[in-house]
């Protein structure tokens, strides 16, 4: 049997499951069953990941020119999934490597919900 963990009984903050998980699972068990993993969201990204082609919504992940002051947006609209890219300031011309490692951990699917502009500034580092 397949007991679905939802979002709501792992810490958003530090991503591991909450102490009173037990209880949770317990309750919810008993009022609706194991749950139906087809309609749980990602406990890694929120997201929903077992429709056929997932909405992938524009939210945005503002990243730093690591040459310039500038400022652009990422969205998940502007990558293919599982894959990262390289993106041209359009001040300075530097290139800002942008990994695979963005993507949601769990499913794979969707960006991550935090440390992107971390993951964003190391990968460029490495690549001068």
């Amino acid at each position: 049997m397949t007991i679905v963990v939802e979002p709501g009984m792992v810490c958003q903050g530090c991503e591991q499951l909450y102490p009173d998980v037990d209880v949770r699972l317990r309750a919810r068990y008993a009022d609706v069953g194991p749950g139906d993993p087809a309609d749980a969201p990602c406990v890694g990204c929120g997201k929903y990941v077992t429709r056929p082609n997932p909405p992938r919504p524009a939210l945005y992940h503002d990243i730093d020119c690591q040459g310039c002051d500038a400022r652009f947006a990422l969205s998940e609209q502007d990558l293919t999934v599982g894959q990262g890219m390289h993106i041209a300031c359009g001040r300075c011309r530097t290139v800002t490597v942008v990994p695979d490692t963005v993507w949601c951990p769990k499913c794979g699917l969707h960006l991550r919900k935090r440390g992107i502009p971390e993951l964003v500034r190391d990968a460029t580092r490495s690549q001068r």
